[in-house]
């Protein structure tokens, strides 16, 4: 089985790491400041994405070409081959990269407004910043992206729980 993917991505590329986040990938949102910074990050066991023309051809590094954040995913994808298989989408916090986690309903009680509290069954929240996730209209907009990216229909019909 392939270790899964872990990514530090530059600070001018912020767009690219919510959409890795989104489809369940590590993705540290940095500054990458020094050659040092590099090293550390690649003894963590990331792969640097960035658009600085300084770390273009440096060990460990992806540059991205392109400014458009749909084509930056696909060359990530094609550049280290990532498949259906590689995803776990919708479960990692767009916001700072923590895991969601399955939680009762009574704990987000309050927390969203009354009518997705009364529509939803399902929901998550951040490990890190508690933020709360359901499924709804803006986790199926993601999920239709990908379906575009990867040319197929994901998840199978399974439900999954996205932000909205």
């Amino acid at each position: 089985m392939r270790k899964p993917l872990r990514f530090a991505v530059d600070r001018m590329l912020g767009r690219l790491c919510k959409w890795l986040r989104i489809m369940g990938f590590d993705a540290a949102y940095v500054s990458v400041d020094s050659r040092k910074q590099l090293e550390g990050f690649g003894e963590d066991g990331r792969i640097v994405l960035t658009r600085n023309q300084r770390w273009r051809n440096m060990e460990g590094v992806l540059f991205i070409t392109d400014d458009h954040p749909m084509e930056q995913v696909k060359q990530v994808i094609t550049a280290l081959g990532i498949e259906e298989d590689n995803l776990s989408p919708l479960r990692i916090c767009i916001r700072c990269n923590g895991s969601l986690q399955e939680v009762w309903r009574d704990q987000i009680l309050g927390r969203v407004p009354e009518h997705i509290y009364r529509t939803m069954k399902t929901f998550h929240m951040c490990s890190k910043c508690q933020k709360v996730y359901w499924r709804g209209s803006h986790s199926q907009r993601m999920t239709r992206r990908l379906e575009q990216i990867f040319g197929e229909q994901m998840f199978n019909g399974n439900s999954k729980e996205g932000e909205t």
